[in-house]
């Protein structure tokens, strides 16, 4: 992958999934996508990696690509229809979360796989929940969608469209808990706590030999 790269296609001949990994803080996925791949059992499918240099929750676009998030919207639909999986499955972890459950909601037709995702990332919320995280980055997100389309909130997200949601959070880690309450007596999501992980409970769930089945949904 190139380091300017937004968008990674990896086809892989015969495969009838497609799994969209959307990066989050840093572009990246907490491992080396390759060992993320390995560890999840998603070699042998479709893999998309995509990458938000802005680390703007995916609301300024991606280089080259798009400048908002109807143009990413677009351009994602455009792989999909490419690519005419049977299944396609969105994963991100953090903001990459928090993209993972937009783009299924935006696009439809799809599973989204989050873990530890911010769920929230508008000023009340924030306040209210003493959220002081990525300060910066999260008013530069302000700044760059003041004229155009915002998700500040993924609970407001509309629940028609054939979608739905597995959003994993550890108990034990405070903010991750509420941003993953912050979803809780939604129709299209299913909440996942466990007692263990932190904010890196995606590589818990790889060490314990879960992350395969929550991917493949076999859980």
């Amino acid at each position: 992958m190139g380091d300017q790269d937004p968008i990674l296609e990896e086809p892989v001949e015969g495969s009838q999934k497609l799994f969209i990994i959307f990066g989050g803080i840093a572009s990246g996925i907490v491992m080396p996508p390759f060992e993320f791949y390995q560890s999840s059992k998603i070699l042998d499918h479709n893999r998309i990696f995509v990458r938000d240099f802005k680390q703007s929750w995916y609301h300024a676009g991606l280089p080259g690509i798009s400048k908002d998030l109807e143009g990413t919207r677009r351009c994602l639909t455009e792989i999909i229809e490419r690519y005419a999986p049977d299944e396609t499955v969105m994963v991100g972890n953090s903001m990459g979360g928090f993209a993972a459950i937009l783009f299924a909601s935006l696009i439809g037709d799809s599973r989204a796989v989050a873990f530890a995702p911010q769920t929230f990332i508008g000023p009340r919320l924030r306040w209210k929940h003493r959220d002081r995280r990525w300060k910066g980055l999260i008013y530069r997100t302000y700044m760059r969608t003041l004229f155009s389309e915002r998700h500040f909130d993924l609970a407001a997200l509309p629940e028609n469209g054939h979608w739905r949601a597995d959003v994993h959070y550890a108990s034990t880690h405070v903010l991750d808990r509420i941003h993953g309450q912050n979803l809780a007596n939604r129709d299209h999501i299913t909440l996942h706590e466990h007692p263990e992980g932190g904010h890196k409970l995606v590589k818990h769930l790889r060490d314990t030999g879960q992350l395969p089945k929550i991917l493949l949904g076999k859980s």
